[in-house]
């Protein structure tokens, strides 16, 4: 799915920046924050949510608000975390 997100300029700098330090492409950290952010809404972890509800007349979050919802609780993993996993995920994928 594609999605096109307005950012006001400095929230979209923070983003770049915080991407360009996990060496990672803007759309992937997007990504990976999203899916944190999901994760820690299921599993009933709601310590890095938004602290209000977008109300009738206001058009979205404030860029604090989407700032919290893209911070990382750990930084992201190094070459050797990342082969680990890679390799976890191919032998449950595979099998022996």
């Amino acid at each position: 799915m594609t999605l096109t997100i307005d950012l006001p300029p400095a929230l979209e700098s923070d983003v770049r920046q915080q991407a360009a330090r996990r060496g990672q492409k803007v759309n992937e950290f997007v990504v990976h924050a999203v899916e944190a952010q999901l994760a820690k809404a299921q599993s009933g972890d709601a310590s890095n949510a938004p602290t209000s509800v977008p109300t009738q007349g206001k058009r979205g979050y404030t860029a604090d608000e989407v700032i919290a919802m893209l911070k990382m609780p750990q930084p992201a993993a190094d070459d050797v975390e990342c082969q680990q996993i890679l390799e976890e995920e191919l032998l449950r994928k595979h099998g022996q």
